[in-house]
């Protein structure tokens, strides 16, 4: 069971779940793409080709258990962002208490799909990266603010 279910409050509801994107992996591909051309060009630079596959199978070890450990939930009263496996960082920001929303996205993260997302809260800025989307989560926080916790207009 993941902790985001484990710590759901009565009444509450998963409304949308983001992921770190794929991109998170392409510095590790990289690394076993060139350490593999240069083992198997073979001579002086095979050893040095070696080592980039040893970086680039750790890189991509730990960055799968960083994308299989991380949860970036929007619920019907809250934002849950948990991250680690060891060294656990959890954030649950009430949408009641969220006072600001900030997407960053470079070129290759407009052109791929994803960004950074800040989110300020009691003066806090808890950041995220990679995460695929990053427009969505923040529309589908926005809505459910606006579902939930909008000031209803008076009659006139």
């Amino acid at each position: 069971m993941s902790y985001v279910q484990q710590n759901l409050m009565k009444n509450e509801k998963v409304v949308y779940q983001a992921d770190l994107h794929w991109w998170i992996f392409a510095l590790p591909a990289l690394l076993l793409i060139a350490g593999f051309i240069m083992v198997m060009s073979g001579g002086d630079v095979a050893g040095a080709g070696w080592a980039l596959v040893i970086f680039g199978v750790i890189g991509f070890l730990l960055r799968w258990i960083k994308k299989v450990n991380s949860e970036f939930v929007v619920t019907n009263k809250r934002v849950i962002l948990k991250q680690g496996l060891i060294k656990r960082n959890a954030n649950e920001i009430m949408l009641s208490k969220a006072e600001g929303m900030n997407v960053d996205q470079g070129i290759i993260g407009r052109i791929l799909g994803f960004g950074s997302i800040v989110i300020t809260s009691g003066g806090a800025l808890n950041t995220y990266r990679a995460i695929k989307d990053p427009l969505r989560f923040r529309k589908e926080i926005n809505e459910q603010i606006e579902e939930n916790y909008a000031t209803p207009v008076p009659a006139v």
